[in-house]
């Protein structure tokens, strides 16, 4: 199981981590910037927003009280009513207008609770000033003495200055204020920029250490640069084994080291293959000779199967001729027994009878002589052609054992008719014993007869099993001949084998493969 981490992701989700934090970091510094530069907009902005149109308004408020003070004066100097009348309405409205510059400034720029304490002042000094200016246009209007005239002049200009004083104090509040807003958006500015550089550096450091952090892990799982790990590939894929791959210690669990041991696993597999090859190539010429071999002796046995055949009908006839014979002499001893009863005087006939019977005999000793050779022969083959030959060998040991019995048959009917030789001159005497004797030999010639029947069944039994014999042979030799063209397919699949593996190179093998001599020896 792989520990949890950094290093069980895959290269995709490490570029994917990569890339948010670049865009995490990315984000924090717009954020960041974009709050300071907010700071530092209102900062700035102050000045445009509060500063200047309050400085306005004061002045306007101010520029309403000198036009106010300067119709007062026209009043003082102007004795003609009506233009005093006109010079009261211009009064009125530029006190209305005084007073809309005050309220104005109270809805809309008042700062802070100096800025309001100085427009209570402003209002206060204002309202002074008005009651200043009453009393003086009474005097100016009932009495123009000069006691209380000059009197109320000193209390107007004073009540003036008291005003002009007012506004130039709150006046300068606000550009003190102003100007404080420009000094606090320089401080802003400067707080801003090392705000967004040590943001800025700490995202640089994590996307260097994270690049870092990528890199290694990379670098250690494939075990050295891309380059490298792109050469290795190339030169294992035109078939170079015999490189070496240079992996640390610490790089064991890396893409280089599983393609060293890859080329030397691959190397012991073609070693193995081309060894393999090898064995199969000298296998298959060992299979095609034993082939050709086996085709040669198939033929050789079937051409002796048709000589055992041509034998056998030899055989075969002359057992028939020997049932015939036999057939022959079953009539003849039968006849010899009529004869020996009713002519008493033929004796000389039946010894010549029964020479003529001993020669048959010697023909029948003759014949089951060369039945006995054919049988012995018969069991030689069948015990060299093997299991095929096992039926065979049966039914030759019992044409041997059947020319066994004739051949006893033969010598005894041999002994009897020697017997009957010797006896002839005592033919008379012995008639009476003879017809038993002829009817005994009358029965073993029927005994021949079907033992002739039987080695007549048994031989062409023997003829059935030499043509199924034939049949085997000559189905061993067909399947000799595919089995040397087997082996030429054989052998040219293994050259091809070889000239495929020949495209790796590696280093030879030290010993024939552990598969290859299991395979030889199983062979062998």
């Amino acid at each position: 199981m792989s520990r949890p981490g950094f290093r069980t992701l895959t290269v995709g989700q490490r570029l994917s981590v990569l890339i948010l934090l670049a865009l995490l970091g990315l984000v924090a510094t717009a954020a960041v910037s974009l709050r300071q530069i907010e700071n530092v907009y209102n900062a700035a902005n102050y000045a445009q927003l509060n500063t200047v149109p309050s400085v306005t308004t004061l002045d306007d408020a101010q520029a309403a009280f000198n036009a106010i003070q300067g119709r007062l004066y026209q009043y003082l100097v102007d004795p003609e009513p009506l233009d005093r009348a006109r010079l009261l309405k211009e009064v009125e409205a530029q006190h209305a207008r005084l007073n809309r510059y005050l309220k104005n400034y109270a809805d809309a720029y008042i700062t802070d609770e100096t800025d309001a304490a100085m427009l209570a002042d402003d209002q206060s000094r204002i309202v002074a000033f008005d009651e200043v200016a009453r009393r003086l246009l009474k005097v100016a209007d009932e009495d123009r003495s000069e006691n209380k005239l000059p009197q109320a002049m000193l209390e107007f200009r004073a009540a003036i200055d008291a005003v002009q004083v007012t506004f130039g104090r709150h006046r300068s509040y606000n550009v003190a204020l102003g100007e404080a807003g420009a000094l606090s958006a320089r401080a802003i500015i400067s707080d801003a920029l090392e705000t967004v550089t040590l943001l800025t550096g700490g995202v640089l450091l994590i996307l260097l250490g994270a690049g870092w952090l990528l890199g290694r892990t990379l670098l250690r799982q494939m075990g050295g640069e891309p380059g490298d790990v792109v050469t290795v590939m190339q030169r294992l894929a035109d078939g170079d084994l015999v490189q070496k791959v240079r992996v640390k210690t610490r790089y064991r669990d890396s893409m280089m080291h599983a393609i060293q041991k890859m080329m030397d696993r691959l190397c012991l597999v073609v070693s193995e293959v081309r060894g393999n090859a090898e064995g199969l190539v000298s296998t298959a010429e060992e299979v095609s000779a034993t082939a050709q071999s086996l085709s040669r002796a198939s033929t050789e046995q079937a051409s002796g199967v048709e000589q055992t055949s041509t034998a056998l009908e030899l055989i075969h006839k002359s057992i028939l001729s020997t049932a015939q014979n036999a057939r022959l002499t079953d009539q003849i001893a039968s006849a010899a027994a009529v004869e020996a009863r009713a002519c008493a005087d033929t004796v000389k006939q039946m010894v010549d009878a029964i020479q003529q019977i001993a020669g048959k005999i010697a023909v029948i000793d003759d014949i089951a002589y060369q039945t006995n050779l054919l049988a012995l022969n018969a069991t030689i083959e069948a015990a060299h052609a093997g299991e095929h030959g096992s039926g065979f060998a049966v039914v030759a040991a019992e044409v041997r054992r059947l020319a066994e019995r004739s051949q006893w048959a033969a010598q005894e009917i041999d002994e009897l008719a020697r017997s009957n030789v010797t006896l002839a001159c005592s033919a008379e005497r012995q008639l009476n014993d003879m017809v038993p004797t002829i009817a005994r030999t009358s029965a073993l010639v029927q005994d021949i007869v079907q033992s002739s029947e039987n080695q007549s069944a048994g031989v062409s039994q023997i003829s059935q099993a030499a043509s199924q014999l034939a049949q085997v042979i000559q189905q061993n030799s067909l399947s000799s001949e595919e089995l040397a063209v087997t082996s030429e397919e054989l052998n040219r699949r293994a050259v091809q084998l070889q000239t495929t593996v020949s495209f790796f190179r590696c280093q030879p093998a030290r010993g024939r493969p552990a598969s290859l001599t299991r395979e030889a020896a199983t062979m062998v």
